[in-house]
């Protein structure tokens, strides 16, 4: 008789972790935020009745997901992760930067990195601030490779501009397609199908009964109010960039509205529930309270643009405004409205569009600390 003890079920590892102290869609129920779920090719992360479905057999590990994110809320094991310090320790030596991905041809130059839309554009801002001139992509032939994604290498760089403009400076990309790399695309064919031999059922336990702990850390903390590390770097970047152009002239007007943000807050119209300021994740909306009343401050340095503000304002009262890398690196704060104790703030009750955000409020846990 087999006395050996059953062999318990193994956890299946998944390729990506979300920061729900940090994620939209986490923080409040209103969040519409899908950036990473649209930079996802594979069909590898999803979004279902206000949930996110992993599917980790489908997943490339390609990190678009987490170059995608706003607030640095999707989180990559080290092996998908971009080696930052290396990228930067390589710019700093190399005035032309090369980084090529893993499919390009063996013996190719420069780091190589495992996909090269993992790159997030802060890091690349950061290697021009480094002291890189120029960055060639070395690329294979992405529109036939497993690791695709909906975004592409020219947005990565139109991004970078922007950024780069908002200081004077204008980086110099390269981009050169090696039509002899590796061939990937038996390869995850052939372990997918021994994926699925070996475990036919993993994948839809994963799908139908989704466990958030399996991929969100329970101790993330929602009711905290941090600036993404990923934003004050991309400030710092801009300031040693404007330090090498000598100035941003006339170029920081052409990047309004698509770099830095402030939320404006219409104090007519504010209900003074206070739901931006405890719900928004970098703080840009501050809360202050006493026993004079309410007072609500706004500052570009925190805001990453993520619009939860905006999503869950059913007076739509906040209005995410363009702010220029001078806001955005003084962090001064603006008073936008105040209410003294036990004002009447108007009416409250809305038009239709109104009670549609009011009503996702009270159908679902909203804010949990």
């Amino acid at each position: 008789m087999d006395q050996s003890e059953p062999k318990k079920e193994e956890k299946q590892e998944l390729p990506l972790e979300i920061d729900r102290g940090r994620c939209v869609r986490f923080r409040h129920a209103s969040g519409t935020c899908d950036a990473c779920v649209k930079a996802c090719g594979s069909g590898a992360l999803v979004l279902r009745d206000g949930l996110f479905r992993v599917f980790p057999q489908k997943c490339t590990q390609c990190g678009a997901c987490a170059a995608a994110c706003p607030l640095g809320a999707v989180r990559l094991p080290p092996p998908v992760r971009p080696p930052r310090e290396e990228i930067l320790r390589a710019a700093g030596k190399e005035k032309s930067l090369v980084l090529s991905c893993s499919r390009a041809a063996e013996g190719g130059r420069g780091l190589r990195l495992k996909c090269l839309l993992a790159l997030d554009r802060e890091t690349l801002i950061e290697a021009f601030a480094s002291g890189a001139d120029e960055i060639e992509f070395v690329a294979g032939k992405c529109a036939s490779c497993p690791r695709k994604s909906p975004r592409t290498l020219e947005e990565r760089m139109k991004e970078v501009q922007e950024a780069a403009c908002a200081a004077g400076f204008e980086p110099r990309f390269a981009l050169r397609v090696n039509p002899g790399g590796i061939e990937l695309g038996r390869r995850f064919l052939f372990r997918r199908l021994a994926q699925r031999v070996a475990e036919p059922e993993k994948e839809a336990e994963v799908t139908l009964q989704p466990n958030i702990a399996d991929y969100c850390n329970p101790e993330d903390d929602r009711s905290k109010h941090e600036i993404p590390p990923r934003r004050s770097r991309l400030i710092e970047a801009l300031a040693k960039l404007r330090e090498r152009s000598g100035g941003a002239g006339d170029a920081a007007a052409k990047t309004a509205g698509k770099v830095f943000f402030k939320p404006r807050i219409d104090a007519a119209e504010c209900a003074d529930c206070l739901m931006c300021a405890a719900a928004c994740p970098t703080g840009a909306i501050r809360l202050e309270k006493d026993d004079k009343g309410t007072r609500l401050y706004t500052n570009a340095r925190a805001c990453a643009g993520c619009g939860l503000c905006l999503d869950l304002c059913y007076k739509n009262a906040v209005k995410l405004e363009p702010a220029s890398l001078e806001e955005a690196a003084s962090g001064e704060e603006t008073l936008e409205c105040e209410h003294a104790a036990g004002e009447d703030s108007g009416d409250s009750s809305g038009g239709a569009d109104d009670w549609g955000k009011l009503e996702s409020m009270f159908t679902v846990p909203v804010y949990r600390t």
